[in-house]
């Protein structure tokens, strides 16, 4: 019988599951993949009716956590809601949130659309009305929703216009022409 090497690194790692080999690693011609019922992890959300619930959490816990402010001699109190908060909130990153929206993406969710349109416009609806009472800052929640005050300071209300040279004006024609755009700007 050998001996024991008493240097030896004790471990207790339990024996091998079947499929596997002694590192724990799938054996080689290991098919137990196959027998799974669906490919990849289980969805976060199977209904739609569980996000839009999960959403009326994180709107209670916005109303029921603010962030106090004092601002011009007065207290402030409201917690703003953005779609990078909601998606910690409901344990998922802002990119998965994403990909559920998009076709095309392996995350697609077209279950799950029309809640978060609901979620999006509700987010969208609380920065706009927070900003117009004065409880977030205007200019920042009017860039982060996409609404600017374009004003033209520099041509004094006329048409600005570049003038082409030849080499400019035979790439513009070019252009046009292999989208089968006509001078006019219409595609008809």
């Amino acid at each position: 019988m050998a001996k024991k090497n008493p240097n030896a690194r004790q471990t207790n790692r339990p024996a091998p599951k079947e499929g596997r080999d002694d590192r724990g690693l799938f054996s080689v011609g290991n098919n137990w993949w196959q027998i799974r019922a669906s490919s990849g992890i289980n969805p976060t959300f199977k209904h739609p009716e569980e996000l839009l619930k999960v959403a009326g959490e994180y709107f209670d816990w916005l109303s029921n956590n603010p962030l106090k402010h004092h601002a011009k001699g007065k207290l402030q109190v409201m917690n703003p809601a953005t779609m990078v908060d909601f998606c910690g909130f409901i344990g998922i990153s802002h990119r998965t949130w994403q990909s559920w929206k998009h076709e095309g993406s392996n995350n697609f969710r077209p279950d799950l659309l029309r809640v978060i349109h609901i979620i999006e416009d509700k987010i969208r609806d609380h920065k706009f009305k927070g900003a117009a009472v004065g409880f977030f800052n205007a200019t920042i929640i009017s860039r982060d929703l996409g609404l600017t005050d374009k004003q033209d300071i520099t041509s004094g209300g006329e048409p600005i216009q570049k003038e082409l040279d030849d080499r400019e004006l035979a790439i513009t024609i070019a252009f046009m022409l292999s989208k089968g755009i006509d001078a006019e700007g219409d595609d008809g």
